[in-house]
């Protein structure tokens, strides 16, 4: 990606996407640009979409996001079924943010200018940048959040990007 101004992103002969590498990882285009592109890879978290109160929220069984009022609006036109996939990359994962997503701090990697931390929300794992200077021990207890604007909501059956 730091070579090209232009990529091109194939998958079994076909190409999925075209574009500036900052397009194609900030706006991928289907779920296997977004874990092919990113070191580590987007985490993807299965999830339903569900009514509440007239309201829609992405239900991950273990947790429910509210969603904005603009992604709401996108899904309500565009979400051909309730199955669908949360990508979320590691950098846009905020720990202690008063959020009440809970997670288990099962592994930490640092690399010097930001670690990675491995975290366990019920039946699965993701994968968070966080600054070195957070402490964090394997087994704390953490509420997490992402930041919404930065999300990306896949059609499950598809792999299309919804949002």
């Amino acid at each position: 990606m730091s070579m090209s101004d232009h990529i091109a992103i194939m998958n079994k002969g076909m190409i999925e996407q075209i574009g500036t590498p900052e397009e194609i990882y900030h706006k991928p285009k289907t779920i296997f640009v977004a874990g092919f592109i990113g070191s580590p890879p987007m985490n993807f978290i299965d999830c339903s979409l569900v009514s509440v109160k007239d309201r829609l929220i992405l239900d991950a069984g273990t947790f429910t996001i509210d969603l904005p009022d603009y992604m709401e609006k996108e899904l309500r036109r565009s979400a051909s079924h309730k199955e669908l996939i949360l990508g979320v990359r590691p950098e846009n994962i905020v720990i202690n943010s008063g959020d009440t997503i809970r997670a288990r701090v099962i592994a930490i990697e640092p690399l010097g200018a930001r670690n990675y931390v491995t975290l366990e929300i019920g039946d699965f794992n993701i994968k968070a940048e966080v600054d070195p200077n957070l402490r964090l021990g394997i087994g704390e207890e953490v509420n997490i959040g992402f930041i919404k604007e930065k999300m990306h909501i896949f059609d499950k059956k598809s792999g299309n990007v919804i949002i």
